[in-house]
């Protein structure tokens, strides 16, 4: 019964079971397991690199936020210095 659903399936997907060449679907599999793999481990250092910069980027706020205070309160009497 599988079989046949899958058969059904390739059918109207357009696909001719009798010229399938099943050496050249394993190759494309194994390319697209491939790819697959690649792309994971690229995502994985996306991913790694992406928290790190969130962290450098949270310690940069929080930087920013302590001198923002001393940098309003001498505004009121003469321009920062930079």
């Amino acid at each position: 019964i599988l079989f046949a659903g899958a058969e059904h399936i390739l059918q109207e997907n357009g696909m001719d079971l009798k010229h399938l060449n099943s050496n050249k679907l394993q190759e494309q599999i194994a390319d697209l397991i491939s790819r697959k793999e690649s792309l994971n481990t690229q995502y994985v250092s996306f991913k790694q690199e992406i928290k790190e910069l969130e962290l450098i980027h949270q310690n940069l706020s929080k930087y920013l936020k302590q001198d923002a205070p001393e940098i309003q309160r001498s505004s009121h009497n003469q321009l920062p210095s930079l």
